[in-house]
């Protein structure tokens, strides 16, 4: 029991389903009622004044192609090295 009420109608979440037929004739990325806007109006105005095109996260740089080369080089001797040495522990792991 809840201390100093009674249950009301509103307290109680509404889980129930649309019917098969509702959601067959429901259009695609739209609500039951026929919205297409999915999003609460509240949430769409904490959003709606966000400039995501000028982030400066979206910059890119320019890289030579030297330093691509050596970079991509660096990765590959890095990956061998691991390997390497994955393969000498699991040789001593079986010589045991």
């Amino acid at each position: 029991m809840l201390a100093g009420g009674e249950i009301k109608e509103s307290d109680i979440a509404d889980f129930s389903l649309p019917s098969y037929q509702d959601a067959s004739r429901a259009a695609t990325n739209s609500n039951l009622k026929g919205d297409t806007s999915l999003l609460d109006a509240t949430f769409a105005k904490q959003f709606a004044d966000l400039d995501v095109g000028s982030s400066k996260a979206a910059t890119t740089t320019d890289i030579s192609a030297e330093d691509a080369k050596a970079a991509k080089d660096a990765a590959k001797a890095a990956q061998k090295a691991a390997r390497a040495a994955q393969q000498a522990a699991a040789e001593q792991a079986l010589s045991k």
